[in-house]
C-alpha cells in the first residue's frame, strides 16, 4: 500500500515522495505509529488535512493558454492519503461483508464499472421489449455528486449500518476543518475553508 503512494504528492507536502522513497524502512515504524495513534484517539492531525489544488492541463496537446483546457488537481497530505486509503480498505470489507451495498450498485466498487452498469440496464431494456413492453432510460452525470454531499447526511448514512462510533468519529474529524491552498506556477494565491467538499 505504501509504494504505491509515495510515487505522487503536494509540493507544499513536507513528506516529499524522493525523502519517503529514500527512508521507507526507517520511516515505515514511525508511519505505522502516527496511523495508530490517529485512530486510536479517532482523530485525524490538522496538517494532514490541508489539500494544495493546482490547475492541471487536460491533455499536453491542449492550449494552455485557454483556461477551459485545465481541470483542478487537490493533493493531499501523503500522511492523510496512507490513512484515508487504509480507511476506505476497512470500510468495504465490512459494507461487503455485510452485504450493505446492492448487487446494481457500479459506482465506488472494485471489479464494477460504468461499462457493468450499462451492460445491466441494457439487459433489463431487452427483457421489457421481448415481453412487449416499452421502456425508457434517463442517464444523470452524477460525477460531482459526492463533493455536494452534506456530511452530517454521510455519517448518518453511516451510524444506520452500525459502523462503530470511534469510526464515526474519526470520519467526522477527517470530514471537519479541512482546507485547501490554491496555488498557480508554484505560488500560493490563497486558503479558504472546505465547508462540504471533502478535497
Amino acid at each position: 500500500m505504501l509504494a504505491a503512494k509515495v510515487k505522487s504528492g503536494s509540493h507544499f507536502d513536507p513528506a516529499s515522495a524522493a525523502f519517503l522513497e529514500g527512508g521507507m524502512e526507517a520511516i515505515f515504524p514511525v508511519l505505522c505509529d502516527l496511523l495508530n495513534l490517529s485512530f486510536s484517539m479517532c482523530e485525524v492531525p490538522s496538517s494532514w488535512k490541508n489539500a494544495t489544488v493546482a490547475p492541471l492541463l487536460k491533455k499536453p496537446s491542449l492550449d494552455p493558454s485557454k483556461p477551459e483546457n485545465f481541470r483542478l488537481l487537490s493533493l493531499l497530505p501523503f500522511f492523510d492519503r496512507i490513512a484515508e486509503k487504509h480507511v476506505n480498505q476497512q470500510l468495504m470489507r465490512y459494507i461487503d461483508q455485510k452485504e450493505i451495498l446492492r448487487e446494481t450498485q457500479s459506482g465506488f466498487r472494485s471489479n464494477f464499472c460504468t461499462e457493468s452498469a450499462l451492460l445491466l440496464a441494457l439487459a433489463s431494456l431487452r427483457l421489457i421489449a421481448d415481453d412487449g413492453k416499452t421502456a425508457a432510460l434517463i442517464v444523470l452525470n452524477l460525477n460531482a455528486a459526492f463533493d455536494t454531499m452534506s456530511h452530517g447526511l454521510l455519517l448518518d448514512r453511516l451510524q444506520q449500518h452500525s459502523i462503530g462510533d470511534c469510526t464515526i468519529d474519526r470520519l467526522a474529524d477527517f470530514l471537519q476543518n479541512r482546507y485547501s491552498s490554491h496555488v498557480l506556477l508554484g505560488y500560493f494565491l490563497y486558503g479558504r475553508e472546505c465547508q462540504r467538499v471533502a478535497p
